[in-house]
């Protein structure tokens, strides 16, 4: 098989994936019973030996061939064979029966990928185990096989320890790539040589089916070459034969003899690994093949090789399908690999025989898999099928491989159709009307299977009878239909759910709890946006807040992306994360108080009434989108004459950012930063001079611009606090023309913006503090930990600020003595035993709140698996 140096271990795992699940899903290490013919061919079709043409077979070959005592190879691939069952024997003490698991080896050599296998082999149960392989070979152990094996100079892959075991997900535990005991730094130089050996095999029934062809004159070249490679290993390889029981009588093995004549081309031995080259590696060098056994090798594939209902059934499609075009050597093929594969019995049957009983054998696995009182209700299935859904019996196997490749297992699929079988009386009983709705969910729907999954899952969990099930799953559509049924991307059920375009899988059982507003939401939004947007969303907990208010009391009139954000009411954005932390009582309050604002109350932020202001802003830290776009429209208003700022606020905000800008606005004030006070001399004000140094210092983002905003603004109180403490000592005198206060913040602006070296200094100082205390850098923990866990996961770290900025205005304002020991004073915080969490607004956040016995606290906030400082106050401090 042609594959490239990137993916030929990709490929390699696949292929022994199929092993693993060779006779069950993961039951490939399970050893098989075999003697006789069963156990040759097992040999035969494992080394992808040529099988023999059965159109020449005489009445006594066929009669056994039927009763699976016909070996299906001879000539030199039944010499290969009979090597590797000679080695079998000797291991088993000769014994005729014996348990063999076929384990099989990747070869990759020059961007082609070669398959062989080693048998594996016990007298009994937990008997010692012995490894045969492809030459007649044995070795005692794994580590043995490992390390005198022959296979040629390449790279190889194989199940771990020669073990099929299962990684608990359904894949092989495989070996990372090896190189071939043969593949040594001294015997590179001749690697060519030994692939040529191997790959092609001058005595190979490979090799022979192409002997007469296009590639005869590389085979023989590769004999000879085989030969002068041999012959400076004749004493290394009697050695190596004798322990691992091969013969070295130069009177009876032509191959010893050659090794003791010193001229030792072991073309026997590279021969049988030439035999064992699989389909693929014909293929790969040429060989034309039938387009039947192409499709058929790759149905087998497919199919994972698993032995269940949903293999059979599709094997028993494929066969009964492709019969009629098949020759009798291809249909000997597919018995032969599906007996493989499954651990069957090698037995040959004509197609009229074949397709009988096969098809039985599919329903009658069916019939299996059903609990004992269904199997009757099957079989009437089976005889009403073509009257009832008017299809014969192999469309009938086609609908179920069908439900197999949707995800519905054959044992769901016979159940929903014996219930179809019932449904299909109570459909008669229905009104025009519900005919009619009905006729339309099946119109999206497209898959009666699907239908009937869902309401077979309501009946049985609700106890509810048919007819009931069928007018609350009616009703329910006819209601979503009719809300905004042009908007549908696609309606489909899954097991005990019923999807409407993309939103979140509904389960049937909660669809009576889905009060109308709930169920308008659904189809006129969640419906529109991709379900890896809305990855926090579930529908019970969209009926769990409907008990609250939401839907109910309060209208949800949007949607966002990200983690279930709602816009309630237009007026404000909400994560349902957030409104899940709030209490009961708390979450109600809400909703009412945002229920009853009416459209005059968001043309301003003023005009919130006061009462939901101190609930909603105030105590439960929300904000109204007013608030958000009065926020934006201020700060392009402050900063309109310096182009890089307000390109930094017109950009594309989040939510967290206009927020950020919210608490500016709310921190200028405070300060004056942005009051101009009516009939006073002194205007304190200095936005304007703020945002030119806050310009010259390049901020990248909003989080940046407010920092070094709030740097200033510390700078200046500071500077008015020198101010009034120099008239209280009598150093300075203000003038009494004015109101004090506003003279002294007038004199501080002054002061700071008619020179702005000193804060230039102050700020480099601060980053100075900064770099050299490592104050900065975030910590990873794992999304999704509870809130306990988290804080466990805080503790165990040192938190630092995320930004540079933020930490030099952070240990300015808050300082700590010394300024150097901020963040161990913060972490020392953070490692007390109190602490609360929130929930930010959009649920994307956490906020834990960290306190000391001496009124300290540190403010950690958590976000997509990043935890950073906000801010620390050390006890005693403002």
């Amino acid at each position: 098989m042609d594959v490239d140096e990137a993916n030929w271990v990709q490929k390699a795992h696949e292929n022994i994936d199929k092993y693993l699940h060779r006779g069950g899903g993961s039951n490939g290490n399970e050893p098989q019973l075999l003697e006789g013919t069963n156990l040759q061919n097992t040999i035969g079709i494992a080394m992808g030996l040529p099988l023999l043409n059965p159109a020449v077979w005489s009445h006594d070959e066929i009669e056994q061939a039927s009763r699976g005592e016909l070996v299906f190879f001879d000539g030199k691939s039944l010499e290969a064979i009979n090597v590797i069952v000679n080695g079998i024997r000797e291991c088993c003490n000769g014994d005729g029966k014996m348990y063999v698991t076929v384990i099989p080896i990747e070869l990759y050599y020059k961007n082609k990928l070669y398959e062989v296998p080693v048998f594996k082999v016990q007298r009994y149960h937990h008997s010692e185990i012995y490894y045969v392989d492809n030459i007649g070979r044995y070795y005692n152990s794994f580590g043995d096989w490992r390390d005198n094996n022959k296979l040629p100079p390449c790279k190889m892959v194989f199940p771990q320890n020669l073990e099929l075991k299962s990684d608990g997900q359904g894949d092989a535990i495989v070996t990372p790539p090896y190189h071939t005991p043969a593949d040594e730094t001294s015997t590179k130089v001749l690697a060519d040589v030994d692939i040529a050996a191997g790959v092609v095999g001058i005595g190979s029934a490979i090799a022979l089916m192409v002997v007469s062809g296009p590639f005869a004159p590389f085979i023989a070249a590769a004999g000879i070459a085989t030969a002068i490679w041999g012959t400076g290993r004749a004493v290394k390889e009697l050695v190596d034969r004798g322990e691992h029981g091969q013969s070295i009588d130069p009177f009876t093995d032509s191959t010893a003899r050659l090794l003791w004549l010193g001229i030792a081309a072991s073309v026997a031995g590279f021969g049988a690994m030439g035999a064992t080259m699989r389909l693929s590696a014909v293929a790969a060098r040429g060989i034309q093949i039938s387009t039947a056994l192409k499709i058929l090798t790759n149905v087998v594939n497919a199919t994972s090789v698993a032995l269940n209902s949903a293999a059979i059934i599709n094997n028993t499609i494929y066969l009964i399908g492709h019969l009629k075009n098949m020759s009798i050597g291809e249909i000997l093929l597919n018995v032969a690999l599906i007996a493989f594969w499954t651990k069957g019995t090698f037995a040959f049957k004509r197609s009229s025989v074949i397709i009988k009983e096969v098809q039985d054998q599919a329903f009658t696995h069916i019939s299996e898999e059903l609990p004992p009182g269904s199997r009757s209700d099957f079989a009437e299935l089976r005889s009403r099928v073509q009257t009832m859904l008017n299809i014969d019996e192999i469309e009938l196997l086609q609908l179920f491989n069908s439900a197999a490749k949707s995800g519905i297992s054959i044992r769901e699929c016979a159940e929903f159709l014996i219930n179809g079988m019932r449904y299909y009386d109570v459909i008669e009983t229905l009104s025009p009307e519900q005919i009619e709705t009905l006729s339309s969910l099946r119109n999206f729907v497209k898959d009666d299977i699907k239908i009937l999954t869902g309401l077979e899952r309501v009946s049985s969990t609700t106890g509810a009878d048919r007819e009931e099930t069928f007018k609350l799953v009616l009703s329910m559509w006819e209601t979503y239909s009719k809300s905004n049924r042009a908007n549908v991307d696609d309606v489909h059920f899954i097991p005990g759910h019923l999807v409407i375009g993309h939103a979140p899988p509904i389960e049937i059982t909660t669809i009576p709890k889905l009060s109308p507003p709930l169920m308008r939401f659904v189809g006129e939004h969640l419906s529109k946006i991709d379900t890896d947007a809305i990855h926090e969303w579930s529908i019970t907990d969209l009926v769990k807040l409907q008990d609250r208010g939401l839907f109910t009391e309060c209208p949800v009139t949007g949607i966002g992306r990200g983690f279930a954000t709602v816009t309630l009411n237009d007026q404000l954005k909400i994560s349902v994360r957030k409104l899940q932390t709030l209490s009961d009582e708390d979450c109600s309050t809400m909703l009412k108080m945002v229920s009853e604002l009416r459209a005059e109350n968001i043309t301003a932020s003023s005009k919130i009434p006061s009462n939901v202001i101190k609930f909603c802003v105030t105590k439960n830290r929300l904000r109204f989108e007013i608030q958000r776009k009065e926020s934006v429209e201020w700060a392009a208003k402050s900063v309109a004459r310096y182009e890089n700022l307000l390109n930094i606020v017109k950009s594309d905000l989040l939510s967290h950012e206009q927020d950020r800008l919210y608490t500016f606005r709310t921190e200028a004030s405070m300060n004056k930063a942005d009051v101009v006070i009516k009939k006073s001399k002194y205007q304190p004000a200095y936005m304007d001079n703020m945002m030119a140094f806050v310009s010259e210092m390049e901020p990248r983002n909003v989080s940046e611009m407010v920092a070094y905003s709030e740097f200033v603004m510390s700078y200046v109180v500071e500077t008015a606090a020198q101010i009034e403490k120099g008239i209280q000592e009598g150093t300075i005198t203000y003038p009494t023309d004015g109101k004090k206060s506003d003279w002294i913040r007038f004199k501080a602006k002054e002061t700071v913006f008619e020179n702005t070296g000193p804060l230039r200094e102050k700020l480099n100082e601060m980053f100075s503090l900064v770099d050299d205390n490592d104050m900065v850098g975030l910590v990873k923990v794992a999304k999704g930990m509870d809130d306990f866990n988290l804080a466990f996961v805080i503790r165990a770290n040192r938190l630092r600020f995320g930004g540079r900025v933020s930490a030099a205005y952070h240990i300015y304002k808050h300082g700590t003595d010394p300024p150097s020991a901020y963040i161990d004073q913060a972490n020392a915080t953070i490692r007390s035993n109190t602490y609360t969490v929130s929930m930010g607004q959009e649920g994307d956040t956490r906020i834990i709140i960290f306190n000391d016995e001496n009124g300290g606290n540190s403010v950690v906030l958590e976000k997509d698996g990043r935890g950073l400082l906000c801010s620390f106050r050390a006890g005693g401090r403002k």
